[in-house]
């Protein structure tokens, strides 16, 4: 009894920390990190969705487990990178052409993230059964120093997300069960770049760019909240093979922002609302797991995920905050969609141990016609490694896993700000994972 009143507590306690969003630095900026045990494996749970975090991968898995089960934890991820950039700044729209060049390499700093993970499940019936997951589907951090050679592009970009998923599960045999769910997602938005001196006024030279560190810092921040669905279905023909697909929806996110203008000669700045819209997108997740013996299990999956929705970022200004009247500033982005490939495997040393591996391949859905800071990233390799411990209703699992992002070089994008040749060199993170099970019943 103490244990489950001392439990009830921590619930509540991680509860409260989950409502603090997480973000990260991704491929695209969806989070994969949905448990220690799915990143262990490199996310190759999709077929096998057999613990409490089938709620991120495939909610019709969680007919697999019986009782009241509960797991909660986080990732923690340091990401590391530099740019280097040669060449000419893009202009702004209506701004004539940057004459001089710039030249340098710039690190990433603060690039420090934490993802949490809670979910818990429920037997209600022999076919029925019941869960809640709250996730971070969502999110990046990429941080530059604010005078950077960069900076008229962007210095700061943060996306937080939290979704607060329900299910429903139905076994329709033994072999067959579906499942369905509804998404809540709060989405956090800031973007801090800075800009020419306003450009609206008046004629040359009042086109003014001034160092970084002393050109007026534009910053747009704030929360919106979108809503979607999620289908899953999980098959398992015979004893030794299984498989899953899990579709989540769009979620169009919607809301009221916050914009400062501020001019650091001047000491003065401009404030005004603005608002935004923007498709985040849906994806289709698929795995199928082999058991060889009653000790190995391997897995081998992809997830699909529809980025070309993702076609522009938007901000409509309410008051005209640069000279212009409602200054909509649209960033296109046009991205393209893209092929996450994922396996994993897992060893039961004994009734109380089990080992993992895992390895990731990562297509990044970025157009390099439309390349900006906001996230300089590439296509990327994830390797695994993870274990699970066992102990009566008890369960931790842990996991390390390194990604290794490609370099790269841009030199066509036509993003605002944009140094025109820019490469991405030496980014990797290293991620830490721990989750805790318990089995109440």
């Amino acid at each position: 009894m103490r244990a489950r009143a001392w439990l009830g507590a921590w619930i509540f306690g991680i509860i409260g920390s989950l409502l603090m969003s997480a973000q990260c630095f991704g491929a695209g900026f969806a989070l994969w990190e949905g448990s220690a045990r799915g990143i262990g494996l490199g996310d190759a749970v999709v077929g096998r969705a057999d613990d409490p975090s089938a709620l991120f991968y495939n909610p019709a898995g969680i007919t697999q487990l019986p009782g009241l089960q509960m797991m909660v934890g986080g990732t923690g991820i340091l990401t590391e990178g530099e740019v280097t950039a040669n060449g000419t700044r893009v202009p702004y729209p209506g701004e004539p052409p940057f004459t001089s060049g710039v030249n340098g390499t710039e690190s990433t700093i603060n690039n420090w993230a934490f993802v949490p993970n809670f979910y818990l499940t429920g037997q209600c019936s022999d076919r029925v059964y019941l869960g809640l997951g709250i996730f971070s589907p969502f999110g990046l951090a990429v941080k530059f120093p604010s005078d950077w050679l960069g900076a008229f592009n962007s210095y700061d970009a943060e996306v937080q997300s939290l979704t607060v998923n329900p299910n429903v599960a139905f076994k329709i045999n033994d072999q067959l069960s579906v499942a369905a769910g509804l998404e809540a997602m709060e989405f956090g938005l800031t973007l801090r770049q800075r800009v020419p001196f306003p450009h609206t006024i008046g004629t040359p030279p009042f086109y003014s760019y001034l160092p970084a560190g002393l050109s007026p810092d534009l910053e747009t921040k704030g929360d919106t909240w979108g809503y979607g669905y999620n289908l899953a279905l999980h098959y398992k023909p015979c004893r030794w093979v299984a498989m899953g697909v899990s579709y989540r929806s769009q979620i169009t996110e919607g809301g009221d922002l916050n914009t400062n203008l501020n001019f650091p000669l001047a000491g003065q700045y401009a404030y005004t609302a603005s608002h935004t819209s923007m498709t985040l997108p849906d994806s289709v997740a698929t795995g199928v797991v082999f058991y060889p013996s009653d000790r190995w299990s391997w897995e081998i999956g992809g997830i699909w995920t529809r980025w070309s929705d993702f076609n522009k970022l938007s901000l409509i200004f309410d008051q005209p905050i640069l000279g212009a009247a409602n200054n909509p500033f649209s960033a296109t982005k046009d991205w393209h969609d893209s092929w996450r490939f994922q396996t994993g495997v897992e060893y039961h040393v004994t009734p109380c141990l089990d080992l993992r591996a895992g390895y990731v391949y990562d297509e990044e859905a970025i157009n390099s016609t439309f390349a900006d800071y906001l996230l300089p990233s590439n296509n990327r390799h994830e390797f695994s490694l993870g274990a699970g411990l066992h102990q009566g209703p008890w369960a931790l699992d842990i996991a390390y896993q390194f990604i290794l992002i490609e370099d790269s070089t841009i030199a066509n994008s036509t993003s605002p700000g944009y140094v025109n040749v820019s490469q991405l060199r030496n980014t990797h993170a290293n991620l830490v994972s721990a989750d805790v099970t318990y089995k109440f019943w």
